[in-house]
């Protein structure tokens, strides 16, 4: 499991490393990932959302190639996500 906010960490992008949201997600990667699903990580993610400033949340599962998307008016995490089988896009091109 891996998490992640809009701020850039990488030493080569960043300017500043410190976000709030990030601090406050880091904790999920100490869980068992077996144990969280698409809705308790969008939980965790309305925790750290800005409110009407949250258009789009997502979670991301790389083992089964599949996207779940919410956006729409904030915060995005609280809409119903959409699937997106993205295996189905990459196999296609």
């Amino acid at each position: 499991m891996t998490c992640c906010t809009n701020h850039f960490r990488s030493e080569k992008l960043c300017i500043d490393d410190k976000c709030w949201r990030y601090t406050k997600l880091a904790p999920l990667l100490a869980k068992d990932a077996a144990k969280l699903d698409v809705d308790s990580v969008f939980k965790e993610l309305d925790k750290v959302s800005q409110k009407k400033h949250t258009l789009q949340s997502m979670v991301f599962e790389p083992a089964d190639r599949v996207l779940h998307l919410a956006y729409g008016e904030g915060p995005a995490t609280k809409l119903k996500p959409h699937r997106l089988d993205l295996g189905k896009l990459l196999d296609d091109k």
